[in-house]
């Protein structure tokens, strides 16, 4: 106990927004690198899955402290959309004519949507009544899950979770409580047979599967850690830029050297 608490005030000077988004960026970078160029090895795909859980906490905490909110969701979908070619060229296999462009607008949406989602799930408990917003925010979260946005319904639910527990502690658990649900809907790792819940171990069955279904729960180290402090703000834009900018360099490297 003594022992973590002077991890954590060591630590805790140095994790400000500026870390945070490096780690989380460096992690998205190695989770992509393996998505776009080396699909079959699984290791890098466990690294990036502490990308984002961080971002979510991120954009979270820029909806508190935003001064103007509809500037700040404005600005990420704007960088939505100019993502959103590079985004489906890249993660999808099939190559289609260039010309059509509202093919890469149908489905799998890229995660500036997923946040823009989660920002309209934010604005509206915070604007209406409490049973209209938690119905608004289960339609938003059914939405991103129809329309196959990044992360789909979880990823609008993380963010939402962040933003309304105040407590570190408390948005860890929730953190927690959202990715069991996630892990249950999309792995099965919960059965519930003859009126009682159980794990289901096979599940687990393979430890590259269940170091990717957990590893996200070891971002919690690093949010825990945070000073709420900004930091740097000299490569703002530079976090938007390098989102569209790092997933189309992959693709050209993936399309002129592994083809």
């Amino acid at each position: 106990m003594i022992y973590f608490t002077i991890y954590q005030m060591k630590w805790g000077t140095i994790m400000t927004v500026f870390v945070l988004k490096l780690i989380a960026i460096i992690t998205m970078l190695i989770d992509h690198t393996g998505a776009i160029l080396f699909p079959d090895d699984y290791n890098y795909r466990i690294i990036g899955r502490l990308a984002f859980p961080i971002f979510a906490f991120l954009i979270a905490e820029g909806y508190a402290h935003t001064r103007d909110i509809k500037k700040y969701v404005s600005r990420i979908f704007i960088f939505a959309m100019i993502s959103q070619i590079p985004y489906y060229i890249a993660f999808n296999p099939i190559n289609y004519n260039v010309n059509e462009v509202t093919s890469y607008f149908v489905h799998d949406f890229n995660v500036l949507f997923t946040f823009v989602f989660a920002i309209l799930a934010i604005f509206s408990y915070e604007n209406l009544d409490k049973l209209s917003a938690i119905l608004v925010v289960f339609f938003i979260s059914f939405l991103a899950y129809t329309l196959n946005v990044d992360y789909v319904y979880y990823g609008v639910l993380l963010v939402f979770v962040f933003y309304i527990i105040k407590s570190k502690v408390g948005k860890i658990i929730g953190f927690f409580v959202v990715h069991v649900i996630y892990l249950w809907h999309s792995y099965g790792i919960i059965l519930f047979t003859d009126g009682a819940f159980s794990i289901n171990m096979f599940a687990f069955r393979d430890i590259q599967m269940a170091l990717i279904m957990l590893t996200p729960l070891v971002s919690s180290i690093f949010i825990l850690l945070y000073n709420g402090k900004p930091g740097s703000k000299n490569l703002k834009w530079f976090f938007y830029v390098f989102y569209s900018a790092h997933i189309l360099i992959l693709y050209l490297i993936k399309l002129y050297f592994f083809q």
